[in-house]
């Protein structure tokens, strides 16, 4: 049985929220701001890679120039 009651959820904004969206919308609230000085544009988090060194961020550019 889900308790739907608000009042047993004192701490919490959405009580059917999961504890992980929770911190998700609070840390899109806290970074809101950054929107006003900065461009911004979507990207999916699995088209992401992360360059760790310099060497991979070279081969990277020589790829990349060629399109």
């Amino acid at each position: 049985m889900v308790d739907n009651n608000p009042d047993n959820y004192p701490n919490m904004s959405h009580p059917t929220m999961s504890a992980a969206a929770q911190n998700l919308d609070i840390i899109k609230q806290k970074f809101l701001w950054i929107s006003d000085h900065v461009p911004c544009f979507g990207i999916r988090g699995d088209n992401i890679t992360v360059i760790k060194e310099p060497v991979e961020f070279y081969k990277t550019v020589m790829v990349l120039k060629q399109f």
